[in-house]
C-alpha cells in the first residue's frame, strides 16, 4: 500500500470519526508518544501456549499488545513449486488484529504492541487479572451459555448510528479512492456532496451506503460555499489539487474563513472539520485563529504522515503488512466509542459514581474481541493512548475509550 493510500483512508475515517486523527498522528510520527512495535516471541518460552488474553497480561502496564504476526504454515511455504515458494514468501505471515482472547500463542508468532518505548516491551511478570465488570461475561462465559459470544460493542453502536451529511470541498487527484472510502465507513442513509472546478470522473461509480451530488464551483470563494449551507452538514471535508504548494494551504485558509462568515451570518457554530494541510506553519496559524474550535477539528498533514511511515518502515519493516491490515477495507480499525458501552449493566460505573480501572474496562473490550489502547475524556484536546493500567476514571457523559476492532 503507498503512503498516499495511507492517508486517503485516515481522511475517510476521519470524516465521521472525531479526534482520530490525533491516534494515528500520535502512531506515526517519530517521537510524538506511543508507537507500535513487533516482539519475536520465540525465545518467550513462558508465553506459547497461552491464550491471547492472558499473554497480555505479561507485558506490564507500559505495553497493550493488540495483536499477533502468524507464520504461514511450513506446508504451504514448501509446496506450489518455484512459484508456490515466491507468492509464499511475499504473504508468508499473516496478521491478526484485536485476535480472539482464546486465540492461542504459538512460538512462531511475534506480538504486536503499543509502547512508548521499545524497552517496553520485553515480557515481565504476569499482571493480576481484573475484576469481571458487572453484566459483561468472558468470552469463556459466553461459549458455555449457548455458544455465543458477546456481541461487538462497535458493531451495536454502528447499528445505530444516524446517517451524517459531510461536505467535500475540492478534488485531491492523488486519492481517487477517497469518495468510496468515504461510503465504506458511512452510515446508509448518508450523504456527500462535492464541491470542485472539475467533475471528477469517480463520480459515474454506484455507492454503497450515501448518495453523492456534485457542484461545479470554486471551494476558495465564499460565495460558492456559503450557497451551500454548510452549517447544515455534520463535517466539512476540505482537500487540496494534489501539489502540496502554500498557494494551495492559503486557498484552505480561505475556504475556512468562508465557513466560519456563513456560520456567524446564520447565528451556529462552524460545522466539524476534516482538512488535509501540507504546511506545519499553516496548521500553527490555523490553530492560533481557531483556538477553541480548532482543537476539536481533525487535520491531517500528508507529508508529515507519509514521512513518518516511510521511516517507521525503514527502521521496522515488520511494520509494513500491520499498517496494510490496518487500513485494508474489510480490516480491523482504530475508532472511539462511548466508555459506558464497556460497562453495561454496572450502573454505578456507567453513571460516574463509582471509579473504574482503565485495565477493567480494557478486559471488557478484549471480551468483545477489541483491544481498548487508550482513552479520551470529554473535553480534553486528544486522546492519551497506552495510559497506566491502573489508572481510575469516573466516567462523564462525553469520555470515549480507543479501540481496535470491527466498526466500518
Amino acid at each position: 500500500m503507498k503512503p498516499e493510500d495511507f492517508i486517503s483512508r485516515i481522511l475517510a475515517q476521519c470524516a465521521v470519526q472525531p479526534a482520530l486523527s490525533h491516534v494515528y498522528a500520535e502512531l506515526l510520527l517519530q517521537g510524538q508518544g506511543s508507537e507500535l512495535y513487533t516482539e519475536p516471541l520465540a525465545s518467550h518460552k513462558r508465553l506459547h501456549g497461552l491464550t491471547f488474553s492472558e499473554a497480555s497480561r505479561r507485558f506490564g502496564g507500559n505495553a497493550i499488545p493488540i495483536g499477533v504476526v502468524r507464520a504461514a504454515p511450513e506446508e504451504e511455504t514448501a509446496s506450489g513449486g518455484k512459484q508456490g515458494k515466491q507468492a509464499a514468501a511475499a504473504a508468508g505471515e499473516t496478521v491478526i488484529l484485536s485476535p480472539s482472547p482464546d486465540l492461542v500463542i504459538e512460538g512462531s508468532d511475534k506480538m504486536i504492541l503499543l509502547a512508548n518505548d521499545a524497552k517496553d516491551t520485553r515480557v515481565t511478570r504476569p499482571t493480576r487479572a481484573p475484576k469481571q465488570l458487572a453484566g459483561l461475561a468472558s468470552s469463556e462465559e459466553a461459549d458455555g451459555k449457548g455458544g455465543k459470544k458477546p456481541k461487538s460493542s462497535a458493531a451495536a453502536a454502528m447499528q445505530a448510528n444516524a446517517p451524517l451529511r459531510i461536505l467535500l470541498l475540492n478534488d485531491d487527484p492523488t486519492m481517487p479512492d477517497v469518495i468510496d472510502q468515504i461510503d465504506e465507513v458511512s452510515a446508509k442513509g448518508s450523504s456527500i456532496t462535492l464541491l470542485a472546478p472539475e467533475r471528477p470522473t469517480v463520480l459515474s461509480r454506484t455507492l454503497s451506503h450515501a448518495s453523492l451530488s456534485y457542484i461545479k464551483g470554486d471551494p476558495a470563494s465564499p460565495e460558492s460555499i456559503k450557497s451551500l449551507n454548510p452549517e447544515d452538514y455534520d463535517a466539512v471535508v476540505l482537500l487540496q489539487p494534489g501539489s502540496g504548494s502554500d498557494a494551495d494551504d492559503s486557498k484552505l485558509l480561505v475556504s475556512l474563513l468562508s465557513l466560519q462568515q456563513a456560520a456567524r451570518d446564520k447565528g451556529v457554530a462552524v460545522p466539524r472539520i476534516v482538512a488535509e494541510v501540507h504546511s506545519p506553519s499553516m496548521l500553527d496559524l490555523i490553530s492560533s485563529r481557531w483556538p477553541g474550535e480548532g482543537d476539536k477539528w481533525d487535520f491531517v498533514l500528508p507529508n508529515e504522515l507519509c514521512a513518518g511511515i516511510l521511516v517507521q518502515f525503514a527502521l521496522q519493516p515488520d511494520l509494513r503488512p500491520v499498517y496494510s491490515e490496518l487500513l485494508q477495507p474489510d480490516g480491523k480499525e482504530f475508532f472511539l466509542q462511548p466508555a459506558s458501552i464497556y460497562c453495561m449493566g454496572d450502573k454505578a460505573v456507567a453513571e460516574g459514581t463509582k471509579a473504574v480501572s482503565f485495565e477493567a474496562l480494557s478486559a471488557s473490550a478484549r471480551a468483545r474481541g477489541e483491544v481498548a489502547i487508550g482513552v479520551h475524556r470529554a473535553g480534553e484536546k486528544r486522546p492519551t493512548l497506552n495510559p497506566p493500567r491502573s489508572m481510575k476514571l469516573k466516567l462523564k457523559d462525553g469520555d470515549q475509550l480507543v479501540v481496535l476492532g470491527d466498526s466500518f
